[in-house]
């Protein structure tokens, strides 16, 4: 069973089951949590391989790590 967890907008109500659609913020911090850990992470992969340029193993591992975006313009 699926769930959708939103504010209290009216439009949500017309397309989503009153069952699946618990109105108010408790579950926010657990769903905003995961965007925040990636984003998180990414930067701390970055700065790390920034850091490392020098020795190239781990260079060539931290590039391998990045998105096809990210790497054509930093590697």
């Amino acid at each position: 069973m699926t769930r959708s967890y939103t504010d209290g907008w009216g439009v949500y109500e017309r397309y989503i089951v009153p069952e699946q659609h618990p109105v108010g913020e408790e579950h926010t911090q657990k769903i905003e949590s995961k965007h925040l850990n990636l984003r998180t992470r990414i930067k701390r992969l970055v700065r790390r391989t920034v850091c490392k340029r020098r020795t190239p193993g781990r260079w060539g591992v931290g590039c391998a790590l990045l998105p096809e975006s990210v790497r054509r313009s930093s590697c």
